[in-house]
C-alpha cells in the first residue's frame, strides 16, 4: 500500500457540463399515481416535464421524491400516521 494521499478533486475542478451528471442521484417518487407517473417510479436522469410542472403547481410534490437509498425508511414513515412522509402524501393526494 502507498502512503501517497489520495487527490480530492475539487468541484470547480470539475469541467463544465460534467458536474451536472456528478450531481445527478437517482431517486424515486413516492407520491400518488398521477397522469403517466406512477408511485415508485424511477429516475434516473433528471425529472419528466410532467413532474416538474405538477411541483410548480404544487410544492408538496418535491418532498415526494427521494433518493432510492431511502426508499425503506420511507415506506416505513407511510405506515406511521401522523408521520411526515404519511402527511404529505395526504397533502398531494388532496
Amino acid at each position: 500500500m502507498s502512503d501517497t494521499p489520495k487527490k480530492v478533486i475539487s468541484p470547480k475542478a470539475i469541467p463544465k457540463g460534467l458536474s451536472k451528471t456528478v450531481e445527478k442521484k437517482t431517486v424515486v417518487y413516492v407520491g400518488p399515481d398521477l397522469p403517466g407517473i406512477k408511485r415508485y417510479t424511477i429516475f434516473n436522469n433528471g425529472l419528466p416535464e410532467t413532474l416538474k410542472k405538477r411541483i410548480k403547481e404544487k410544492a408538496v410534490f418535491k418532498e415526494l421524491i427521494v433518493p432510492v437509498e431511502r426508499l425503506a425508511e420511507v415506506n416505513a414513515e407511510f405506515e406511521k400516521p401522523g408521520s411526515a412522509f404519511n402527511m404529505l402524501y395526504q397533502k398531494a393526494c388532496e
